[in-house]
């Protein structure tokens, strides 16, 4: 779990420079969980990180921006 929000949050530093920003809040850590398991279910013969660029594309947000700090 670690290392999947430590990879979406270094996917967030490059995206930025696009003006994208993918939301790890805008579903539960156990929600995130759940769909990467699921899809490593269905999908044995990809990899974690598959798995993490589907939740990216599938389930997070993309603000316009990136949220004010």
């Amino acid at each position: 779990m670690d290392w999947m929000q430590g990879f979406i949050s270094g996917i967030n530093i490059t995206a930025f420079e696009r003006k994208k920003y993918y939301n790890l809040k805008a579903i539960s850590i156990d929600e995130q969980w759940g769909y990467v398991i699921d899809f490593c279910h269905r999908n044995p013969d990809k990899r974690f990180y598959q798995a993490v660029l589907d939740l990216i594309a599938k389930r997070l947000e993309v603000p316009p921006v990136a949220p004010a700090q």
